[in-house]
């Protein structure tokens, strides 16, 4: 999430749960992300534009097709784990920040 007004460039290499130069994709981006579903990005590096968010999944089949007929989504629970873990981790930072 970059919640600032200029671009970023987030590096999730040194993250002790990714692997450096790991490609994720892109589950849920936001209106104003210059991703789409699917997309992939290296954990070594990438920018995000000002106000946008995405949430990542490093597991191709949790991504859900949308030309799927079936009404049960691939998601598995381990899958949103850790993009879950990092939106805590960004809503605490940025309350500690504001402090």
């Amino acid at each position: 999430m970059n919640v600032g007004s200029e671009e970023e460039r987030v590096d999730l290499s040194s993250w002790p749960t990714v692997v450096k130069d790991e490609t994720w994709l892109v589950h849920t981006p936001s209106v104003n992300s210059q991703f789409s579903i699917g997309h992939s990005l290296k954990t070594s590096g990438f920018t995000m534009r000002p106000k946008s968010a995405m949430v990542l999944c490093n597991k191709k089949n949790a991504l859900v097709s949308s030309s799927s007929s079936s009404s049960t989504s691939s998601l598995s629970q381990s899958s949103l784990m850790f993009p879950v873990s990092m939106l805590a981790v960004a809503f605490g930072l940025g309350y500690l920040l504001e402090k």
